[in-house]
């Protein structure tokens, strides 16, 4: 996203903020090399946003990456690894 100069706002560029509870689905493919600290900030921002319980977050990382550390409410619904690529389902714990 480009600003223009005469842009104001404070808030840091990127998609439009989401209702709570509104999504069903995320696929999330944050660059490999991202610290782990990122990639838990990533997974903290998606909590709020899951429907429910059978919503889901498919998360990929690289298969030599260590497991994602998990906001408190998430959890393991599946992990497979592909090659390189290992990917996280995850949804809501119950």
């Amino acid at each position: 996203m480009t600003r223009s100069p005469s842009d104001t706002s404070t808030s840091p560029p990127g998609p439009p903020r989401l209702p709570e509870g509104s999504i069903d689905l995320i696929f999330a493919d944050p660059p490999y090399p991202m610290p782990e600290a990122e990639v838990t900030a990533i997974l903290d921002a998606c909590v709020p946003l899951l429907r429910d319980p059978a919503a889901l977050i498919v998360f990929e990382r690289s298969s030599r990456s260590p497991e994602p550390r998990l906001p408190e409410r998430l959890e393991v619904f599946r992990h497979k690894k592909v090659g390189e690529t290992a990917l996280w389902f995850l949804q809501l714990r119950e």
